[in-house]
């Protein structure tokens, strides 16, 4: 027996007749706000935490000004408008970006003692030059390579040609398209990169910039004209990526504040990213006044003929030529050299290295807190006491080291002897380091049940999750 396709489908709609009456009907029972519920995920902690390090690592990383090569890099493109991968300066300029990001995500007190190293520096600069209207603002700007030098080659001198000396056009602008004038001669400009502590003294060198407000020559020397709105301006730090970090570090603070009051644990990555905040804050701070992600210098020139004629003989071979040879510029130096000289440059600049010490104590001496904390195993708890005594007490030895550094009259047997230490101590605290980050994952398999519960209140702060 067959069934009409007619008879199926009215057999279906008069099946269905009382389910849409009921959603049709009015239920007694309505609610408005539907809060969330009363646990948080795995997935919730670790998104709320590894954000922050990523943002802040973001904002935190102020790079210097880069060579003009990666100022102009881009994309290969299709047909000459579809982008499809980045130039290789392009990529080293992120690449630069990612490395330090690592860095000051792994190990904050590097971080911390490189802001405070050209603040310091800075502060020196603005001191120097406040006659001339120099801010913090203007001294990170210089130090950062903000002001690049342009110079003729001596074809220019000899022919007295100085129309590219004078003209006052900003050659890193246009650099590559302006590099052949309309009869085909060489425009014979040189560009020289001026950075860091030596950025006044190197003018003054070649007699290019004001020692002092009383200088004789002061109208005859190659001035800076950038205003402070101007560095600003070319500053690419954005109000919006700042927000979500300040956002989300504050949630943390307050989660945390608000589960110890309740007496709700914490997991042991929340507890790394709060004393990693805490070294954020030190950094943000003392690099408030450094521009962020400013991709192109000032250029000087010399204010006449007769000094590009005299500076040329006076430029040392420290300087370094721009478009002669590649040159990386993310910072004046590169990490492992940077921590070389923190370490073993101890007689010249103590303060430094204490810093560096003296941040470490403090990131390190957070994972104390977790000390009597539930841990997935007595085992587990004993490597994370052992990993946190060692993280917090080397830079203390390192510190104690820095005060009794042996001096330059020792003998080189005793000045050896201390640097074979002090290199153990920063093996032991690296080995340590990399333990409690290994720790704070594998906590994660085996959590107290109130981890994940939440405190209601805590829930209305403004979060992303």
């Amino acid at each position: 027996m067959t069934i009409s396709p007619h008879i199926f489908i009215l057999s279906l709609v008069l099946s269905s007749l009382p389910v849409l009456a009921q959603n049709g009907t009015t239920a007694t029972d309505r609610v408005g706000w539907v809060s969330p519920s009363n646990t948080r995920s795995t997935s919730d902690i670790l998104f709320s935490c590894l954000s922050i390090f990523l943002l802040c690592s973001w904002k935190c990383v102020h790079l210097n000004v880069p060579d003009i090569e990666e100022s102009d890099a881009g994309w290969h493109t299709l047909w000459g408008y579809i982008p499809y991968w980045p130039t290789a300066p392009l990529r080293r300029l992120w690449g630069r970006q990612i490395r330090w990001m690592l860095l000051i995500t792994v190990a904050p007190e590097i971080g911390v003692t490189m802001a405070y190293n050209e603040f310091r520096a800075a502060r020196e600069i603005m001191k120097k030059y406040r006659h001339l209207g120099f801010t913090m603002t203007h001294a990170f700007y210089a130090y950062m390579g903000g002001y690049r030098f342009a110079v003729p080659r001596a074809p220019n001198l000899e022919d007295g040609n100085d129309h590219s000396v004078t003209s006052g056009k900003h050659p890193a602008d246009d650099m590559e398209a302006n590099a052949v004038s309309g009869n085909g001669a060489v425009k014979r400009l040189e560009y020289y990169e001026v950075w860091g502590g030596s950025f006044g003294e190197k003018l003054e060198e070649w007699g290019l910039f004001p020692a002092t407000a009383d200088d004789d020559d002061v109208h005859n020397r190659s001035l800076p004209v950038v205003k402070e709105q101007d560095i600003h301006n070319a500053s690419t730090s954005d109000a919006i990526t700042k927000g979500l970090a300040c956002v989300q570090c504050g949630w943390l603070i307050v989660q945390s504040i608000a589960r110890a009051a309740a007496g709700l644990p914490l997991t042991e990555l929340e507890l790394m990213t709060m004393a990693f905040i805490f070294c954020a804050l030190i950094m943000y701070g003392l690099w408030w006044n450094k521009p962020f992600g400013v991709q192109r210098s000032t250029v000087l020139l010399p204010p006449s003929p007769d000094k590009a004629r005299a500076v040329l003989p006076k430029i040392c071979v420290g300087t370094r030529r721009l478009g002669l040879f590649r040159v990386s510029v993310g910072y004046s130096f590169e990490v492992i050299s940077f921590v070389v000289m923190i370490l073993f440059d101890l007689e010249r600049d103590g303060a430094r290295s204490v810093v560096c010490n003296v941040t470490s104590i403090g990131f390190s001496g957070f994972h104390l807190i977790a000390w009597n904390w539930d841990f997935p195993s007595d085992r587990v708890r004993m490597l994370w006491r052992i990993f946190s005594v060692a993280a917090t007490g080397a830079p203390v030895a390192l510190t104690t080291f820095t005060v009794i550094m042996p001096s330059p009259q020792d003998t080189i047997k005793l000045r050896k002897s201390t640097y074979v230490v002090v290199l153990g101590t920063i093996l032991v605290y690296t080995i340590s380091r990399v333990g409690l980050i290994v720790l704070v994952f594998y906590c994660f398999s085996s959590m107290p049940a109130a981890v994940y519960e939440t405190v209601q209140w805590s829930t209305i702060f403004p979060h992303f999750s």
